[in-house]
């Protein structure tokens, strides 16, 4: 977790997989030699350490979630 502002810190990580789309993909692309890959959104729950404030961001990677949360873009709660 070393892309996040130092003033932040991860408190959880939770991966939302989509099992329809992949089941689908899996159809789809199963005689394909090059299988696509498939996209987890995660959500992570981080803490201000200077005023204990807890936010959630989701993302599709940890440097877009670094970034999101540079920018001060949350989840609405």
């Amino acid at each position: 977790m070393r892309d996040f502002p130092d003033d932040w810190e991860v408190m959880s990580l939770k991966i939302k997989r989509y099992w329809i789309r992949s089941i689908i993909f899996s159809i789809i692309f199963f005689w394909l030699e090059t299988y696509p890959e498939i996209f987890s959104r995660m959500t992570w729950t981080i803490r201000q350490k200077s005023t204990g404030i807890t936010k959630r961001v989701t993302a599709d990677s940890e440097s877009e979630a670094a970034e999101m949360i540079a920018k001060g873009y949350f989840d609405s709660d």
